[in-house]
């Protein structure tokens, strides 16, 4: 491929951001592509009047691969995301301050 050519990304939820994160550590060139005015998708956290924000989407979320463990121990580490107790004896996870904490972390190396 030619360095002047970049891959499409369609879509900066989630799954379009972990995409576009693996193309661009294997140093891909690309452009992520979104009909939103931020990325996020179903982890977008909304604003309203008088500063209020509530999530809109996902409430929580959970890590069951090795590969997505190692990349939530580095939110955790950062704070982008935080252990969630909802008193069911499972293991669940947010993002912090917002749910769209997690799309931010994922799509910070890919403007730099």
């Amino acid at each position: 491929m030619s360095s002047r050519q970049k891959i499409a990304i369609i879509g900066a939820g989630i799954a379009g951001l972990a995409c576009a994160r693996r193309l661009s550590d294997a140093g891909l060139n690309l452009v992520v592509f979104d009909k939103g005015r931020k990325a996020g998708g179903r982890t977008a956290t909304r604003c309203v009047a008088g500063g209020i924000q509530f999530d809109h989407g996902a409430q929580y979320f959970t890590a069951r691969s090795p590969a997505f463990s190692s990349v939530l121990e580095m939110m955790l580490s950062c704070g982008a995301a935080a252990l969630w107790d909802d008193g069911s004896g499972k293991t669940h996870f947010v993002g912090t301050p917002g749910m769209d904490s997690l799309a931010r972390y994922l799509g910070r190396a890919l403007s730099e």
